[in-house]
């Protein structure tokens, strides 16, 4: 036994030393590139590994250059439309403003079209009903002409029966009648209506609309009296419940004194 296992060893040590043996001299035999043998061997097996290695690293390079572009892309894109969007509606609210502007600025120039008026008698048993001021058929006040105070904001309308001299002016806080109207913010619609007080209800707003304390109110147009963009107040209240929402809006007119007023020749007749 201990014969044959010298023997194996003796074989394995010459099988060694042929194989050391042909390596060194293949290392010496150059090919017509200059390469060794050993050489050229050990290039044929690595160079097809180092290329599908080359392949796959560019391939994911390139890969995520592209998505890092898009995911930046799409980054600025969101950020524009969010600019644009605020650009927009800042346009919207400038323009409603320049219209509201409009308004005074053209009554002070078209006498007859825009009367300006004064107050005469406000009932102080009813003080947000109606109020009478100094102008009349003579002047050519008709009922359902719009009325506003010397800032722009909506006072109210023009009712029957119009005097010689003097005219009515049922206010927007009157429990009769209501306002379309809406948030400006993001142009939430729904029916102003006022109760005889110094604030008024917003109704028909849904639970799930969103309304801030501080949004402002405007004229929507939407009853066909009151053109679209008049400042009408500010939420000052906002209570849900399971469906609707109570808000409480405070006219603009309410907090300012009610002396000087503008008549407008807009609105349908009683």
């Amino acid at each position: 036994m201990q014969h044959e296992e010298g023997e194996n060893r003796a074989v394995v040590f010459l099988v060694a030393v042929l194989f050391l043996n042909l390596m060194l001299m293949s290392s010496r035999i150059v090919m017509k590139n200059d390469r060794s043998l050993l050489m050229s061997v050990v290039g044929f097996v690595v160079t097809p590994v180092e290329v599908a290695f080359m392949e796959v690293s560019s391939f994911v390079s390139r890969n995520l250059r592209h998505y890092v572009f898009v995911t930046n892309t799409y980054q600025r894109f969101l950020q524009l439309k969010k600019a644009h969007s605020k650009v927009k509606y800042e346009n919207y609210r400038l323009r409603q403003r320049l219209d509201v502007l409009g308004f005074r600025d053209q009554a002070r120039r078209e006498t007859p079209r825009f009367l300006a008026a004064q107050l005469v008698l406000l009932d102080p048993n009813f003080p947000f009903n109606t109020i009478l001021v100094d102008r009349g058929t003579m002047q050519g006040v008709r009922s359902g002409m719009i009325v506003l105070n010397e800032n722009g904001d909506l006072v109210g309308r023009v009712i029957a029966p119009v005097h010689l001299l003097a005219s009515h002016v049922r206010l927007i806080t009157s429990a009769q009648g209501g306002v379309g109207a809406s948030i400006e913010r993001d142009r939430m619609e729904g029916l102003v209506t006022g109760d005889n007080s110094r604030l008024c209800n917003f109704q028909y707003l849904m639970q799930s609309l969103t309304v801030h304390v501080g949004d402002e109110v405007v004229t929507s147009g939407t009853d066909g009296i009151y053109p679209s963009g008049l400042p009408l107040g500010e939420v000052v209240e906002v209570r849900k419940s399971q469906l609707v929402q109570h808000v409480r809006v405070q006219p603009y007119f309410v907090t300012r004194p009610l002396k000087k007023l503008l008549i407008i020749p807009h609105a349908t007749q009683d």
